[in-house]
């Protein structure tokens, strides 16, 4: 397993990548999913995520977080299946600090919050429907369960 941890912002973000790393673990454990996987997670503003949300998604907002998953587009194949690189996950920090204060968690809950979120998307998980809503915000409490942020 390998998460590439880069983020783009002024703020030093010490341990974070240690607790990406251990929510992923954790997180394919409870799904029963081998660790051979590989991700990019990318902390940045709320202006980058913003350019990136209208170029890509067509939608003129800022969000909290983004998943792209290397695997949705079937046309896409390059031959490195066996590579398993699941995708990047983009984490506005601005928008974590200001949904930790609106939600009364710590920046770090509400940051692994929105890391479990966008991993979710990657493994294949998504929130269209209410089922579908149902079981990924059961998943990730089950993640954020017992954990002290």
């Amino acid at each position: 397993m390998a998460i590439d941890f880069v983020n783009y912002t002024i703020l030093t973000l010490n341990g974070l990548e240690e607790k990406f790393n251990y929510f992923y673990k954790k997180t394919l454990k409870i799904l029963k999913l081998k660790d051979i996987y590989f991700l990019e997670v990318d902390i940045i503003t709320s202006k980058k995520i913003h350019q990136i949300n209208k170029k890509y998604r067509n939608r003129n907002s800022v969000t909290d977080v983004i998943s792209f998953a290397f695997n949705d587009d079937k046309k896409n194949d390059l031959g490195l299946k066996d590579f398993n690189f699941l995708g990047c996950i983009f984490i506005n920090y601005q928008r974590a600090k200001t949904q930790a204060r609106k939600y009364g968690n710590t920046f770090n809950r509400e940051i692994c919050f929105l890391f479990i979120h966008g991993l979710l998307h990657l493994l294949g998980y998504d929130h269209m429907n209410k089922q579908d809503e149902e079981i990924m915000t059961n998943l990730q409490k089950k993640i954020l369960k017992g954990e002290n942020l």
